[in-house]
């Protein structure tokens, strides 16, 4: 039953939504951020259990996050989002530790997008950002580019579609033709 409002895998569920985790297919972990963060409740004898106990290690956060993490509509401690990124993670706690700050903040932002709904890409794909991306023309060619450089090419019908959009908007790998060459 769904507590509070989410989306997920594209879905948003309203407070009272039925949420079936075998149906969702969600994963362990992420049924237990939901559960965390109490955005479900559990409905009979489920209860999402830590396959492993928690490390005693201390784990790295961030240099550059709040102590409070705005996520959507409300604030979730930073101590939270840390151990969420490192369940995802299938590190070791001296690995995570071992992380760049850029690597460690990337994966903290990744959590805070995905608790807030935003789109994130994965491999082989590209998160379109009209603030800081624009459609560049060259011939019959679209391109994803900033104001310095080319990204990616993507086809026509989807630049088309990006040159419109107000939001932040995923490009999947089969609407991406290639990515520019780095110099």
């Amino acid at each position: 039953m769904v507590a509070r409002p989410f989306k997920f895998n594209g879905r948003s569920y309203s407070e009272g939504d039925s949420f079936d985790v075998i149906r969702s297919a969600a994963d362990h972990r992420r049924v237990r951020q939901l559960w965390d963060l109490r955005k479900i409740e559990v409905e009979g004898d489920y209860v999402p259990v830590d396959e492993e106990p928690p490390s005693d290690e201390t784990l790295l956060g961030s240099d550059t996050m709040p102590d409070e993490v705005q996520v959507g509509e409300e604030k979730m401690p930073l101590g939270d989002i840390v151990q969420l990124a490192f369940d995802k993670s299938d590190l070791t706690a001296e690995e995570w530790n071992e992380l760049s700050n850029e690597d460690r903040d990337a994966q903290l932002q990744a959590v805070v997008d995905e608790l807030s709904g935003e789109p994130t890409a994965g491999e082989g794909e590209f998160l379109f950002d009209p603030e800081i991306h624009q459609i560049d023309h060259e011939g019959t060619e679209r391109w994803i580019a900033t104001t310095d450089e080319l990204l990616l090419r993507v086809y026509a019908p989807v630049g088309n579609k990006l040159e419109k959009v107000g939001e932040k908007t995923l490009v999947t790998a089969d609407e991406i033709i290639e990515w520019a060459e780095e110099e």
